[in-house]
């Protein structure tokens, strides 16, 4: 088991009530993490290993609130990597309730990676090419590189991709965002 605290703040000078969440995730395409509840991401989810206490709370303004969470993994669970996530959402409070209007609702969302055992690291790129954005004021482009994870551990890809003249002289230089590749999918 593995026991940790996250700190939920409220910098706002009205109180917030918050719901706390459980969910799966995964990547789309764009990179772009999906929270929910995704019976794709079942074969490496840590989500029913995972309680987080308070589930609903009160921030009064200007306050900060332990939140308390626990992984216990299962005996039986396999040698890979798991993952989900913590999501805090934010409800109307007794008093918003009586007052007819539009709200918005913030979530802020904390991701679990759960590793067991020591498995390897199997990713490799697939593919790096060069796509057009479509825009009438800058056309540019931009990169992609597509990185295919056929292992059972999530990477994290780092380094930094060169574009280079004829000459083969650097013209330009782009990092990699620090996002997770997980297990099986392509990921760009």
């Amino acid at each position: 088991a593995h026991s940790g605290v996250l700190t939920l703040a409220n910098s706002a000078p009205q109180k917030v009530r918050v719901k706390t969440e459980i969910l799966d995730f995964y990547l789309d395409a764009e990179a772009t993490p999906q929270f929910g509840g995704y019976p794709q991401e079942s074969e490496f989810s840590c989500r029913q290993w995972l309680v987080a206490n308070p589930m609903e709370l009160e921030l009064n303004p200007n306050a900060q609130v332990p939140v308390r969470y626990t992984v216990r993994v299962p005996q039986a669970a396999t040698e890979r990597s798991y993952h989900c996530a913590i999501s805090f959402t934010t409800l109307p409070t007794a008093e918003e309730v009586k007052v007819i209007g539009l709200r918005t609702a913030v979530q802020i969302v904390a991701s679990i990676y759960v590793v067991v055992g020591q498995p390897a690291l199997e990713g490799t790129v697939k593919d790096v090419r060069l796509e057009s954005v479509a825009d009438a004021r800058n056309p540019t482009w931009r990169a992609v590189v597509t990185i295919n994870n056929s292992g059972l551990m999530h990477i994290r890809p780092q380094g930094d991709l060169d574009v280079l003249d004829q000459s083969g002289n650097v013209v330009e230089t782009a990092h990699f965002a620090p996002l997770p590749v997980l297990p099986k999918p392509d990921q760009n």
